[in-house]
């Protein structure tokens, strides 16, 4: 029944979407059937829709695959009936009453407590739907009077292969699965977890759902490279499986216990009241593929919920981790040492939000780099300021001192760590070559994923190295390793744009471009490189110098899939700005002035979207050198 309420609502949100969007009108004058006649029709017809609503059969199809019968969570089934509504603004406020009236007929089986909750979520929802007049008996009788014949064939739809009904579809449709970025094969991913050089390979585990790409029923992911760019997906390494972790495995890390491969994660349970138990897990692998669960090794101090997300590593012959947690409305980082994993003991407070530095921290790191110490974390709850903290949550660092024993000397404040849209939940790790890595979640939690409806959501950024310049700037750069995978050079020498575009690329989908603009000779209001279609529309990408607020923006326009706004950083005093930037089909990386700033951002071009070009506004602009190349990277699977 649940599934067969699922498909009810899938259909009502696609339908008043795209079909009847679109001009259809419905024939109010066919017969209703019954109640059980209408939700037997819903679900028998769902694969076959494409005379009725054409422009959305493919994608209901998909949604069909991807969730038919899997959800198990009736907050599950709320969260994306939300997500799915939110965009379709399709439904009139005085038309809701009858409705739910249909829906709870339909779903017999729900307990009165469940379905109260439905409701209640389902009410949440009407202002946000007034935009068009059509009920959902209405689409029932337009599906009635579009019924076909028993006698059509399936097997003539080339979107549903027979005997498949229950995988996943094929996770390149779209064109936005990308090439050198690491993302799950099928269903959801969010936070790094275990990050790690190990045996030859380095491996990353993430934040899971196997099942749909939507978030819920956490395990680890579990992925491997010899290079950092091309990855070897691997079988999932921890599912919820122990009364420990009932309610997901949540995020953690690894680490090389006298060559025991060995994860150390958030064991999380929900309890009545929106209260939940959080403890620390312990897992083995003597193949680094399949992992022993040892079970709980710590559990929070008391009175504490939010205790998770713990970064273990060693020093001075001891085992360290660092754990995020919140006391009241204030985010804090606590430290715990042991010599075994085993058993742990509590050391100290790291550091506490200040003022409104947040309520909650994720996610934490600690870790030394040149003299100094790094506290890497991701706050909830900061207010934004000015052009500074403009994401629902941020990512970012302290810099300080520290040694065992001491506490940790604050020099330099809270600093994001990324500047765009979509960065959380970074992790570091240390290589063999010396090298302090960090890998980011490139995404950001309540922000449409349009990439859901083929079967995944999600992706990591690149791995970026560490590290202090000379004279002590912070700097954040692409691995090395992503210069072995560049293809044909393309170049252009010194050109001056007057408001004018010029195109580099046709179909810009995995590339680099390293360019430099000449600040002090430019005078165009703003002036930069887009991505979009080739009638220049105001749609697409846009990075560009903004002259008279002397600033990079990075301003993304994908209004179909209500993904707009823009991000901003101060340029330097200096007379230049050079930039490196990334696309990866569905995803934008950029590097300002060799690593001194970084803006990460997700993107959603069509196939028509994607002509790569410089342009200049209202003025001249000089450009003085630019190079590009395509990213040409195979998959290991």
């Amino acid at each position: 029944m649940l599934k067969l309420t699922f498909l009810l609502l899938l259909f009502f949100v696609n339908s008043l979407h795209c079909g009847f969007g679109s001009g259809q009108q419905p024939d109010d004058g066919v017969h209703l059937p019954d109640t059980s006649e209408k939700g037997f029709e819903v679900e028998e017809k769902i694969s076959k829709l494409k005379l009725l609503f054409p422009e959305i059969h493919e994608e209901i199809v998909k949604w069909n695959l991807l969730n038919g019968g899997k959800i198990t969570q009736l907050k599950e089934l709320n969260k994306l009936f939300k997500d799915l509504t939110g965009k379709h603004l399709s439904r009139a406020e005085d038309s809701s009453k009858g409705k739910f009236k249909l829906l709870k007929e339909n779903q017999g089986d729900f307990a009165a407590a469940d379905l109260h909750s439905f409701l209640k979520t389902f009410e949440k929802l009407v202002p946000f739907l007034k935009e068009k007049k059509l009920d959902f008996e209405t689409i029932l009788r337009t599906l009635h009077r579009n019924k076909r014949s028993d006698s059509d064939d399936d097997s003539k739809n080339p979107s549903i292969e027979s005997g498949k009904s229950n995988d996943f579809p094929t996770s390149t449709n779209g064109d936005w699965y990308p090439s050198y970025h690491l993302s799950p094969p099928k269903g959801w991913m969010n936070d790094p977890n275990g990050l790690i050089e190990f045996e030859g390979y380095y491996h990353a585990f993430y934040q899971h759902n196997p099942s749909e790409a939507v978030w819920g029923d956490m395990h680890w992911g579990h992925a491997r490279s010899k290079n950092l760019i091309e990855w070897e997906h691997l079988p999932e390494a921890l599912a919820p499986s122990i009364d420990e972790d009932k309610d997901g495995c949540f995020s953690g890390s690894a680490v090389d216990d006298k060559g025991t491969l060995t994860l150390i994660y958030t064991g999380n349970i929900f309890l009545e009241n929106d209260q939940l138990h959080q403890v620390t897990c312990l897992a083995t692998s003597n193949d680094t593929i399949n992992f022993e669960k040892l079970g709980k090794v710590m559990d929070p101090p008391e009175g504490v919920q939010h205790f998770r997300d713990p970064k273990a590593w060693r020093a001075d012959n001891r085992w360290y981790v660092v754990m995020g947690t919140r006391d009241g409305d204030h985010g804090e980082a606590h430290l715990y040492q042991s010599d075994d994993l085993r058993e742990w003991e509590f050391v100290q407070v790291l550091a506490r939000a200040a003022g409104e530095q947040g309520y909650m921290w994720e996610c934490p790191d600690f870790f030394p780099l040149g003299d100094k110490h790094l506290l890497v974390l991701s706050p909830q709850g900061m207010p934004k300021i000015g052009y500074q903290y403009r994401n629902l949550y941020q990512s970012g660092y302290f810099i300080g001192k520290w040694n065992p024993g001491k506490d940790f000397q604050i020099e330099q404040d809270f600093m994001e760590m990324d500047n765009g849209h979509d960065f959380y939940a970074p992790q570091t790790f240390f290589t063999s070559d010396g090298r302090r890595i960090v890998i980011g979640w490139m995404d950001m939690w309540e922000s449409p994923f349009p990439e859901s409806v083929y079967g995944w959501s999600g992706m990591f950024s690149l791995p970026r190295q560490l590290t202090f310049a000379k004279d002590g700037t912070f700097l954040i750069e692409p691995v090395k390793e992503i210069e072995d995978f560049r293809g044909k050079k393309e170049h252009l020498d010194r050109t001056v744009l007057t408001k004018s575009f010029l195109k580099l690329h046709d179909d810009a989908k995995a590339m680099e471009v390293i360019m430099t603009w000449d600040l002090k000779s430019s005078d165009a209001e703003t002036y930069g490189l887009r991505l979009g279609d080739a009638n220049h529309t105001d749609g697409g990408l846009y990075l560009y110098v903004d002259t008279q607020a002397r600033r990079l923006t990075l301003d993304r326009r994908y209004l179909k899939h209500s993904l707009s706004g823009y991000r901003s950083i101060p340029l330097s005093d200096d007379d230049t700005v050079s930039l490196r930037v990334f696309l990866d089909h569905s995803s934008v990386e950029v590097f300002v002035d060799g690593g001194k700033k970084c803006m990460s951002s997700r993107i959603y071009p069509e196939k028509n979207e994607r002509q790569l070009s410089v342009f200049a506004n209202n003025g001249q602009a000089v450009l003085e050198n630019c190079s590009w190349w395509p990213i040409q990277v195979n998959s290991v699977d």
